[in-house]
């Protein structure tokens, strides 16, 4: 049977995994798509003198070695120069206790005002963030760039969610053909062409990060990888939550806080990794994580997500030997994952007290007017957290390699898990084009192990009944219908899947 698991495992691997583009090919791309992004950069540092790029940090899975099935992903750190502006930054405590969020102030300011300064303090994250990519799209769409590859041709498309996109088409040299038509041989030549999307995350140099060694929660066995490589601070918010009067929680992003990125290290981190650990990393990825393009954030297994149960996996406080098997590292993963859903808590690798998910973790809401008052979203927040925690048992329960399961019918478990990434694609995406932060589910900081089923309040429950049934079918079972659902969603029929009670 291991045999047989193992087999699956491989095959999953060569189909999914391994990219079919060749080393020049693949150097075409990412070259011309680094051209792209200087050029925009240079664009918008004419525009505005205050928003000088020091260096372009490379990030994410294409620079780590980790991507799967295309090369249509590039994440990049743009790291910016404080002395357009000012001699130095100082750091002061952010809006709460956690040591991970730092308000930036200027010394030496030389008055200067842009995108990133206002009256000689650096602006908001959100606000910073949203004008960049504002500004970026306003150049996309009034100066687009064409570049002539050396072998095809890449185009910058649109801006969307805080993403850029881009064309790219590429002769196919490998499978020209002659063909004979009316008597006549014409060369036929295939054209291959993709969407490549461009993220972009804004940082400043942390200008003392030998201070990150103070925290009692950075791991001191990487002081001098710290030393060599730094920290960042960078455009995430603290996300507190602020209550209205008449009881409502939400979260604010428009405080002033910078997040502490370990983003360098991190991606250092991940090439060191042994080719048995990135190949099980490929594998669960390839298996798990869907191709949803949402901004903003969300309690779900994102790549992030994996890429740090993996992590500690390799690298914690008992890390992994295992040298020549993945399988017993597959079961491992999944084993850290479902107990990261339960408690509602994912560390961070190098800041141990800091959630995956944020200081506040949130949930989906899938609908806006209820009609049913203000503990609606506390349900959905608790019903999203167990099914989660569930969905890492049923993927266990696939991969398991007894007898009687899934693994032994590999088309029937790869078109199960093909379901269940387009459902959770579907919900986030829906979700986020749909709702305002007011609507979403919040599950304040220190929430712990929950068994939401357990705990939804009796006024809630004889208000859902259909709702909450529905739910447990789904998420109490271990085989819940992922099919009926993402064909409903296909249908556009999302909002009869829970009927209210007349």
């Amino acid at each position: 049977m291991e045999n047989r698991r193992r087999a699956l495992f491989e095959m999953i691997y060569e189909k999914e995994c391994v990219m079919q583009e060749t080393i020049e090919d693949l150097h075409d791309i990412e070259e011309n798509v680094r051209k792209i992004l200087r050029q925009l950069l240079d664009k918008l540092q004419k525009e505005d003198p205050s928003f000088r790029v020091k260096e372009i940090v490379p990030t994410g899975s294409f620079y780590e070695g980790t991507k799967v099935r295309v090369p249509d992903e590039f994440d990049y750190m743009i790291v910016l120069d404080p002395c357009a502006f000012s001699t130095s930054l100082k750091l002061g405590s952010g809006c709460e206790s956690s040591p991970w969020f730092k308000h930036i102030e200027l010394e030496g300011s030389k008055s200067a005002r842009g995108f990133l300064l206002y009256d000689n303090h650096v602006r908001k994250p959100v606000v910073v963030e949203g004008d960049f990519w504002k500004r970026v799209g306003q150049i996309v769409r009034s100066c687009p760039i064409t570049l002539q590859t050396r072998y095809g041709k890449i185009v910058t498309k649109e801006v969307t969610d805080h993403k850029l996109f881009l064309d790219y088409s590429q002769e196919n040299r490998r499978q020209n053909t002659v063909q004979e038509y009316h008597g006549r041989h014409l060369a036929l030549i295939s054209i291959n062409r993709k969407e490549i999307g461009v993220d972009m995350m804004l940082a400043f140099e942390h200008p003392q990060p030998e201070s990150v060694l103070a925290h009692t929660y950075f791991p001191k066995a990487y002081r001098e990888m710290l030393s060599g490589f730094g920290c960042h601070l960078v455009t995430k918010s603290c996300h507190s939550t602020i209550k209205e009067n008449e009881g409502t929680t939400y979260l604010s992003y428009r405080c002033r806080c910078w997040f502490i990125s370990f983003a360098k290290m991190e991606t250092e981190m991940m090439r060191r990794l042994d080719n048995i650990h990135k190949k099980c990393f490929k594998i669960l990825k390839a298996l798990l994580i869907g191709d949803a393009s949402y901004p903003g954030k969300c309690m779900n297994l994102s790549s992030y997500v994996l890429k740090t149960a993996v992590l500690f996996h390799v690298f914690g406080e008992n890390p992994c030997l295992e040298t020549l098997r993945f399988e017993s590292c597959i079961s491992q993963i999944l084993q850290y994952l479902k107990k990261g859903f339960e408690n509602i808590n994912m560390p961070c690798f190098f800041a141990r007290d800091m959630n995956v998910w944020g200081r506040v973790v949130v949930a989906p809401v899938l609908e806006n007017d209820y009609g049913y008052g203000i503990d609606v979203p506390t349900v959905y927040s608790m019903l999203w957290v167990e099914f989660w925690r569930r969905v890492m048992m049923v993927v266990e329960d696939l991969l398991d390699d007894k007898p009687d399961s899934k693994a032994q019918n590999w088309p029937a478990l790869l078109d199960e898990l093909a379901h269940f990434r387009a459902l959770v694609s579907f919900l986030l995406q829906e979700y986020f084009r749909s709702k305002q932060d007011k609507s979403r589910g919040v599950i304040g900081p220190g929430a712990g192990s929950i068994h939401p089923f357990n705990h939804i309040p009796p006024k809630i429950a004889s208000i859902f009944p259909q709702y909450i049934e529905d739910w447990k079918k789904i998420v109490t079972s271990r085989k819940f219908d992922l099919k009926r659902l993402v064909d409903i969603a296909d249908q556009g029929q999302e909002k009869t899947l829970y009927k209210r009670k007349p």
